[in-house]
């Protein structure tokens, strides 16, 4: 099955077109871990984690079609 994948900021480089912005093909029945293990993102750098608009984690499963968005940890004032 096929996902769109988008990385933000520090994140883009492990995008599939290190832009930020792609589509994988992945093995049905794939959590988020296993699409940030394929494009080897170091466990400790995505923070919030969106599967289609939504709020998701690690082990959020991934349907054909989702998009995923990562973002790094950000901060404020």
């Amino acid at each position: 099955m096929k996902v769109k994948i988008k990385f933000f900021a520090g994140l883009r480089k492990f995008s599939p077109d290190g832009d930020g912005f792609g589509e994988l093909s992945i093995e049905d029945d794939s959590t988020v871990a296993d699409i940030l293990k394929a494009l080897k993102v170091p466990p400790e750098k995505p923070s919030i984690i969106l599967i289609n608009g939504v709020h998701g984690d690690r082990d959020s499963s991934i349907n054909d079609g989702d998009t995923i968005s990562v973002f790094p940890p950000v901060a404020g004032g």
